[in-house]
């Protein structure tokens, strides 16, 4: 059992390793490309993302403990009942994060002195990440493996990517066969 909670612990630890190095690539690459307005967007959407993520890793610190000791105890009803209690508050704290996120972006970026212009800017960028997460990740997570079996869930993500970028492709070429024709 111990080796089990070292490897879970150790795999959680990679993750949000993994997870940090992902965000300062995304920051310095926003930096580097979108100047001064793009780091105050990301530094306040970032502010917001830890603000709305914290409750939720408190949450799965105490679920981890419950399910440890009714694991450890061979209730596993209660392990089953408590993951359905986590699901469904998370799900309901998710959405209330979420939706004010959504509909009360510019009051909330506000909060931080962003100016509306890069809000704007940060509007686009996020219908994209929605896209991504939401609309195809989501989607093809539950969809692939039962057509392909349970190797699609390797798969889902890279396809996803791809279609991303394929989708980047369009969005760009768009921006620049418009560009120079506003100022005609």
């Amino acid at each position: 059992i111990y080796r089990e909670m070292f490897s879970i612990g150790s795999s959680a630890m990679m993750m949000q390793i993994l997870f940090a190095v992902q965000q300062t690539f995304l920051f310095k690459q926003a930096f580097v490309y979108g100047g001064d307005n793009w780091r105050i967007l990301m530094s306040a959407i970032m502010r917001l993302y830890m603000f709305s993520f914290i409750p939720l890793g408190r949450m799965s610190q105490g679920l981890q403990l419950v399910i440890g000791a009714n694991f450890g105890a061979k209730q596993y009803g209660r392990v089953k009942d408590t993951m359905k209690i986590f699901i469904y508050g998370v799900t309901i704290l998710v959405a209330a994060l979420w939706i004010p996120s959504m509909f009360c972006s510019d009051t909330l970026l506000s909060l931080f002195s962003v100016r509306h212009e890069i809000i704007e800017a940060g509007k686009k960028a996020g219908i994209i990440v929605l896209l991504r997460q939401l609309v195809l990740f989501v989607p093809a997570i539950l969809l692939l493996p039962k057509l392909f079996g349970v190797s699609a869930v390797w798969w889902a993500e890279p396809i996803v990517d791809f279609t991303m970028i394929i989708a980047g492709l369009f969005l760009m070429l768009n921006v620049m066969r418009k560009m120079g024709k506003d100022a005609v």
